[in-house]
């Protein structure tokens, strides 16, 4: 989504959902932890035929507070899809990458299940070009 997030791109999404693509990964959507529910109650109302999950840990971005939130929605067909948030040696093996990752198991066929990783990288830069941090790209608040 780049630094303008997920609140200036929903347009966007919405015409990825038309074509009811099965997956859509979604990165920097500066979503704060306090407007989290929000947010998904938002996703929920405006892709009622997609499974959200949206996660967000509280990063720096030259010494200021960024979220980095990541969104996963999956194409509701048969069995629900699940966010593993437990799984044996996890916080070991991811350390500081926890938060950055999401991991979501969605059951295809009655034999076989898809693994999905989303994966926060860094932030996007500007459609325009204008630059990478958010004071230059926003038109408007954030969440």
């Amino acid at each position: 989504m780049g630094p303008a997030g997920l609140e200036q791109g929903w347009d966007h999404v919405l015409a990825i959902t038309q074509r009811k693509a099965q997956i859509i990964f979604l990165q920097d959507c500066r979503v704060s932890k306090r407007s989290r529910d929000t947010v998904k109650q938002e996703l929920r109302v405006r892709f009622p035929d997609y499974q959200s999950f949206l996660t967000t840990r509280k990063g720096v971005h030259k010494g200021k507070a960024y979220p980095l939130t990541l969104v996963t929605l999956v194409l509701k067909t048969g069995e629900p899809a699940v966010l593993i948030r437990e799984m044996a040696g996890i916080h070991a093996a991811l350390g500081e990458a926890q938060g950055r990752l999401q991991l979501v198991r969605v059951p295809h066929s009655p034999t076989d299940t898809w693994w999905l990783l989303n994966m926060y990288q860094h932030t996007a830069g500007c459609p325009s070009g204008a630059g990478s941090w958010p004071s230059r790209c926003r038109r408007g608040g954030g969440w």
